[in-house]
């Protein structure tokens, strides 16, 4: 965003970044929600048009904002996807129905979106994707995410066990 913005200086023309989130279903229905980062009065004058597929519009700063927050934002869903499956994976080993245990821990402290729509059940094309770029700019900035780390071989197992695609992400 910035090499964009830098090649727009000057111009008159203003940009934001506006990642979207909760995916097909909510594209279907006009609920999706955008995170815009960039000038406040041209994300003002972009909300209409914003509200015609999106029902939770948040600014969230200066340009590149919106990407972060979707960065962020993937890798707490990837994470809470992992920790679900390793759960229900210990459950299964210890013979408990995952049905009523899925039901129950939407009602507790361990609910999360991914468990209450059960999306790990769709292929996950993104999730490694995603958390090497969260991966990457950790590293960029010098920061210890060992978290994210795991999530990532957590989703590549996740992938293999159910025979879904994995990236090839080097030759030979």
């Amino acid at each position: 965003m910035e090499r964009l913005a830098a090649g727009q200086a000057g111009t008159g023309v203003g940009l934001l970044d506006m990642p979207i989130t909760r995916g097909e279903p909510a594209a279907e229905a006009g609920e999706l929600l955008v995170m815009v980062g960039g000038d406040v009065a041209a994300f003002d004058a972009c909300k209409p048009a914003l509200h015609s597929f999106a029902s939770s519009i948040f600014h969230l700063g200066d340009l590149g904002a919106g990407q972060v927050g979707k960065m962020v934002n993937n890798m707490i869903l990837w994470s809470c996807i992992s920790a679900n499956f390793e759960g229900f994976k210990l459950a299964q080993a210890l013979g408990v129905d995952l049905d009523r245990l899925r039901t129950a821990l939407v009602d507790s402290s361990a609910s999360n979106w991914a468990l209450q729509t059960q999306i790990d059940r769709f292929p996950m094309p993104w999730a490694e994707k995603d958390m090497r770029i969260v991966l990457g700019e950790a590293d960029d900035l010098r920061l210890s995410l060992p978290l994210c780390g795991v999530v990532t071989e957590v989703v590549k197992s996740v992938k293999i066990e159910r025979g879904w695609p994995t990236p090839k992400l080097r030759d030979g």
